[in-house]
């Protein structure tokens, strides 16, 4: 009855919480990398073939959503259940795009580093990340460091504002195709009579003030989803500062990803 759409940094909303607040069914249908075609495709697949009824989508926003330079995800340029959704008739490599990417150099420093791995290890690592049923994102070994005070938060967030200037760097402005995609979502879900909520996902206070050159750059992006929410009547807030909601300053596992609490 309401679906979660975002990247990794909604991926901690445990759909229990809203549950709890909405008193409606929730999945947490988020992507570690998602882009507007992906929360899309999402959106179509989970009510056209998963069979979901959502009555609310809360989307997740932030930069990368409408990133210029960013390629789409390799998943949707391969023949799939996701892909079909595109609207945009983007090439599809299929298998002979599998076939290169197998005979790639990365893919072979990839194999030799498993078999590497298998040859040296006696038991399987424990995975970093986990999945639960309910789509809840599980960073497992900085959960267990910040449960035990370990959690070297200030050495993360510095990673998380390096990876952040790159992208800043590296975008241009907002892609049209992906405000196309935007649009495409928000329309979707209007016609369908799901409410939408649109929000743009908090930012460590560290993060926000190496990003401050960037500043011209933050407010355009911004300001194309707050228009495209306007267009199709969605609500838009602005929660990349966690004191507009109260929330706690130091509340993230590294820069841009809050934790559960």
């Amino acid at each position: 009855q309401a679906l979660i759409l975002g990247s990794s940094r909604v991926m901690k909303i445990a759909p229990a919480t809203v549950e709890r607040l909405t008193g409606l069914r929730t999945f947490n249908a988020g992507n570690l990398t998602a882009y507007a075609e992906d929360h899309y495709v999402m959106l179509r697949y989970a009510v056209e073939q998963a069979g979901a009824q959502p009555r609310l989508v809360l989307l997740g926003l932030e930069l990368e959503a409408l990133h210029d330079q960013e390629p789409m995800n390799e998943f949707l340029l391969e023949r799939n259940p996701f892909s079909a959704f595109l609207q945009k008739g983007e090439n599809r490599h299929g298998r002979w795009n599998r076939l290169v990417k197998l005979l790639s150099w990365n893919e072979t420093r990839l194999s030799l580093r498993s078999l590497q791995h298998w040859a040296a290890v006696s038991k399987p690592a424990e995975p970093q990340l986990r999945i639960d049923p309910d789509g809840r994102l599980v960073y497992v070994h900085l959960e267990k460091a910040l449960a035990a005070g370990t959690l070297n938060l200030e050495s993360l967030v510095q990673q998380s504002a390096r990876m952040a200037i790159r992208r800043y760097q590296n975008y241009k402005s907002p892609s049209a195709d992906r405000i196309d995609y935007l649009d495409a979502t928000l329309r979707y879900a209007k016609e369908r009579n799901i409410r939408v909520i649109v929000f743009l996902t908090p930012v460590h206070r560290a993060v926000r003030a190496e990003l401050k050159p960037y500043a011209a750059k933050d407010a355009e992006f911004v300001a194309a989803i707050q228009q495209a929410a306007a267009r199709w009547s969605a609500e838009c807030h602005d929660l990349r500062y966690v004191e507009s909601f109260q929330g706690r300053p130091d509340g993230f596992y590294d820069g841009t990803h809050v934790d559960a609490d």
